[in-house]
């Protein structure tokens, strides 16, 4: 299983702070969503998704990230 971050606009994966590519293959691995989602956090990433790759060739998880999380709070920029 891998876990990457995906800009669905620019069909880009995540690699590393201000680079992306297009080769799913070059992607950044997470390993965990809760990471995946803490380093969009971080580095203020809006508007991507989440993709646990199932490594079945067939089926992946798709979690749309749509704001940035308030420290300490449940809700969202934007709710």
């Amino acid at each position: 299983m891998k876990v990457l971050v995906h800009n669905s606009k620019t069909k880009l994966f995540y690699v590393a702070v201000d680079h992306w590519t297009v080769d799913r293959k070059q992607a950044r691995d997470f390993g965990q969503v809760e990471i995946a989602i803490q380093t969009c956090q971080k580095q203020r990433i809006t508007g991507v998704e989440v993709i646990v790759d199932l490594d079945d060739g067939f089926n992946d998880l798709v979690l749309p990230i749509r704001g940035v999380v308030r420290p300490g709070t449940d809700r969202q920029k934007g709710d």
